[in-house]
């Protein structure tokens, strides 16, 4: 693991592919989200694997995914077997398989797509992306103790979104290309512009 130098987003230049979305597009979004709450099962605390950052996805270190397996003889039988690579001194357990390889193809993929641009739009782009994840935690605000609420969608709202959505998912266009924090390049995804 790395650590990496994180500018304030106010001393940084970004520019944005992505045009400015109408209000409209705000009930579709809302759709997906509260469609795939109401479908997706909840995971039983039982079910849940428990692990902490950089082990599915690069979070707090750009480029870099836990290679700590628990498979390890200093994870299966610590009292016996000392950590002897000194980076897995500190890293979190790794309990999910080919990870790395995942994200090293999901950047494979950005940088072709890329092609001669790919430094500041793919890697570049990483490094933008993991000090965004350490920059909204200090900006969150909470509006509730746990800082989330979870009910059910009112009916007439819901009803609403869904007439907004049969309405208009025949008139989606292809997403203009955006950054790298989506892999628009390997799964086309449509939008509803007005």
């Amino acid at each position: 693991f790395y650590d990496i130098i994180c500018i304030p987003a106010i001393h940084r230049k970004r520019k944005s592919a992505l045009p400015t979305m109408a209000p409209t597009t705000t009930p579709l979004l809302l759709l997906y989200f509260l469609t795939i709450a109401n479908i997706l099962p909840s995971a039983s605390p039982s079910s849940a694997t428990s692990y902490g950052v950089d082990v599915s996805f690069p979070i707090h270190h750009n480029g870099a995914i836990s290679t700590n397996y628990a498979w390890l003889p200093h994870n299966v039988d610590p009292v016996n077997n000392p950590v002897t690579f000194a980076a897995h001194a500190g890293m979190p357990v790794q309990p999910l398989p080919g990870r790395t390889e995942f994200y090293e193809e999901f950047m494979r993929g950005c940088r072709e797509h890329y092609g001669t641009e790919a430094y500041v739009n793919c890697d570049m782009q990483e490094v933008e992306r993991v000090c965004t994840g350490f920059e909204q935690v200090i900006n969150m605000k909470n509006f509730t103790a746990n800082g989330f609420h979870k009910m059910k969608v009112p009916p007439k709202l819901y009803e609403r979104i869904l007439h907004f959505w049969n309405t208009n998912r025949d008139h989606m266009t292809p997403e203009p290309d955006s950054d790298a924090y989506i892999n628009f390049w390997g799964i086309s995804t449509r939008v509803y512009l007005t």
